[in-house]
């Protein structure tokens, strides 16, 4: 079965925003639009849907483009390959989404967002299936030590460790996006658009973050 990796683009395609892979191009491009409306769908609420509904209800048009249909290690580090790849070209073009990740597919702190900051890795699918199996090796070795009681405790202390630094980023992240946010509503008012459900989505963004930083006393600092 021949498998293809796809880009979901807006804007002719100035934008690419969702990367994955399918046997089917015609029916994936048919489940991306029926899935991200149906209320239903246990996928409803995820980055590329709230995005695609975000694109429709601006009537921004947006569209399936293969990227490859050959597959050179296997169907998923070809796929993690191309994330890689157009997610480092959105960061160089500040082309950032939800929680300023440069891709729908991506969360702050997941498994993606870690193989991006690593800087030294090269993209092509041999090099992520080796970063990938080293990373799961260093997974593997954690788990065979853990059942002695020192290693419990180092590994409590390092966990403790980054959820401080964590909790630092997010605090960062938080306010940079309130500044990006505030500027794209300034700018879509004074360029005078015509753009209620956009400027009602980013004025009810900017009071939850504001909401966050009030309730977690944040006061917006950062060097």
């Amino acid at each position: 079965m021949i498998k293809s990796v796809y880009v979901l683009t807006a804007r002719d395609p100035t934008i690419q925003f969702y990367v994955g892979c399918t046997s089917n191009i015609t029916r994936r491009l048919s489940e991306h639009k029926m899935n991200a409306v149906n209320t239903n769908h246990k996928e409803y609420n995820t980055y590329k849907y709230r995005f695609i509904r975000e694109l429709n209800d601006n009537n921004v048009a947006w569209d399936l483009t293969v990227l490859s249909t050959e597959i050179e290690v296997d169907e998923k580090t070809d796929e993690y390959s191309w994330i890689l790849k157009i997610a480092r070209e959105n960061e160089k073009k500040d082309h950032l989404f939800y929680d300023d990740t440069p891709l729908t597919n991506m969360k702050a702190g997941d498994f993606l967002e870690e193989m991006l900051k690593d800087k030294e890795l090269s993209g092509d699918p041999q090099s992520v299936k080796n970063w990938i199996t080293t990373r799961e090796q260093k997974a593997s070795s954690y788990e065979r030590g853990s059942n002695r009681p020192t290693r419990i405790l180092d590994l409590y202390d390092e966990a403790n460790k980054h959820v401080k630094i964590r909790q630092a980023e997010e605090d960062i992240r938080v306010e940079k996006k309130i500044k990006r946010l505030e500027k794209q509503l300034a700018e879509i008012i004074k360029l005078g658009l015509d753009r209620p459900v956009m400027i009602a989505s980013i004025q009810t963004e900017l009071n939850q973050l504001n909401s966050f930083n009030k309730l977690f006393n944040i006061t917006g600092e950062t060097k």
